[in-house]
């Protein structure tokens, strides 16, 4: 029920720069506002998913069916870099492209894809494989020190635009630093 109100939010049709400002919790679930004296626990502030939804409301209108299409092509992308990382660990084709497809097919994926007030989930993940791979190519490809510091200010600002999707992403560097541990 919550695309409903996303997509008829009218803090979508307002002054950007006042929607830029505002938090998406308190301003895209209702149903918190219906229940007298109930504030949200947190607000979350997430401009890249409220530009996400007004570059949509530009280009769609209230037409679900844009919005729908943009969460396809949005997936298709965090599963062609999730392809492109597992075909960069694994050094196989076959292997990578099993990884690619258990990624794809995993019913925790549904939701996000089909699910217009999900986008957050894939935004944020967009950005944050976006941003390992940027931090790949500086440790592995990079030919000078400026090269890699070049790639490290690529990774922080794609994971920090994945935090401004999302922030239940802010875990991601203890989980890379693992990795590479």
């Amino acid at each position: 029920w919550d695309d409903i109100d996303n997509i008829n939010n009218p803090l979508l049709d307002g002054p950007w720069l006042d929607g830029l400002h505002r938090s998406q919790h308190d301003h895209l679930d209702r149903a918190y506002r219906r229940i007298e004296g109930m504030r949200p626990a947190h607000d979350s502030y997430r401009p890249v998913l409220y530009a996400s939804h007004r570059l949509e409301r530009l280009l769609y209108g209230r037409s679900a069916a844009g919005h729908h299409a943009h969460n396809v092509a949005l997936a298709l992308l965090v599963v062609l870099l999730v392809y492109i990382l597992a075909r960069r660990w694994l050094e196989d084709e076959t292997q990578s492209l099993l990884v690619a497809a258990i990624f794809a097919l995993h019913p925790v994926q549904v939701e996000p894809i089909v699910y217009v007030s999900g986008r957050g989930d894939l935004l944020a993940a967009f950005f944050t494989l976006v941003a390992l791979l940027c931090a790949l190519s500086g440790g592995q490809n990079a030919a000078s020190t400026a090269s890699r510091y070049s790639w490290a200010g690529l990774s922080a600002l794609a994971y920090l635009l994945a935090l401004l999707s999302k922030e239940s992403y802010i875990g991601a560097p203890v989980g890379l630093a693992l990795i590479a541990w």
